[in-house]
């Protein structure tokens, strides 16, 4: 289950009906809300500001915890999440107003795959992708930072080489930028992965230099990199080219 299929999971804040069914990071199966075991604590600072009148009921705030459960049988998985809540005013069926909390995810842990992993893909590439996964709630910019670090250990993973030997005989180091370019000269579907690779790059550095990412951002750059993994540890392209050789070869379906 990708949750880039869905993005306003992502991106939006939920009441209690609506929590997203995270994919379970163990077995893969849908994560369901513990309703009973939720905690919510109101701010310090809206509770203070409140009593004096300084806000409103709807700009109250403040905290919550919560377990996701797995729906698998015999997985027992268990995710937290955890972040903030505020009132949003609403307006019931019979015209009369009222008050919902809506929930802002912060933290989740364990780590939630925002789209599957294969499981070739190992190592420093799946660490780097995993604290990016881990980040994106909190800490956009970072969770791109380390998005741009699982592309440069994608790189080591694919031997592609860090260093040459200049025309003054002298050791000139690649930057990723180059590594990625390197690797596209190989044929011709590299070529066009690669220009996935930069894009993804340039939205990592923007990450690490100017702290600016947003979520709709990083949401991008997954994107590209679900499809990019996807190519280079299952091969996916490959396994239906063959596919569609033996169907046309048989001029109908084989088993």
């Amino acid at each position: 289950m990708s949750l880039l299929l869905k993005s306003h999971y992502l991106l939006n804040d939920f009441t209690v009906d609506s929590f997203p069914p995270f994919p379970c990071p163990t077995c893969g199966n849908v994560m369901r809300l513990e309703k009973k075991g939720m905690l919510t604590a109101e701010a310090g600072e809206s509770y203070r500001s409140f009593d004096v009148g300084a806000i409103d009921q709807p700009d109250r705030f403040g905290f919550f915890s919560a377990c996701l459960k797995c729906d698998a049988h015999e997985c027992y998985e268990v995710v937290v999440v955890s972040g903030e809540d505020h009132l949003q005013e609403i307006e019931r069926y019979d015209g009369t107003p009222d008050f919902e909390t809506l929930y802002s995810i912060k933290y989740v842990q364990p780590t939630v795959h925002i789209f599957p992993i294969s499981e070739s893909c190992e190592g420093l590439v799946r660490e780097h992708l995993l604290r990016s996964f881990s980040l994106f709630w909190s800490a956009p910019s970072a969770a791109g930072n380390s998005l741009r670090c699982a592309i440069e250990s994608l790189m080591d993973h694919l031997k592609v080489r860090k260093q040459v030997i200049n025309r003054f005989n002298k050791v000139q180091k690649f930057t990723l930028h180059a590594r990625i370019e390197e690797w596209g000269r190989n044929d011709l579907k590299n070529k066009e992965l690669s220009k996935l690779l930069l894009a993804i790059k340039w939205i990592g550095n923007a990450g690490s230099h100017k702290a600016t990412l947003t979520r709709e951002d990083v949401i991008k750059a997954y994107q590209l990199t679900e499809h990019v993994f996807s190519e280079v540890f299952d091969k996916k392209t490959d396994l239906l080219k063959k596919l569609a050789t033996r169907v046309n070869q048989k001029k109908g379906p084989t088993k």
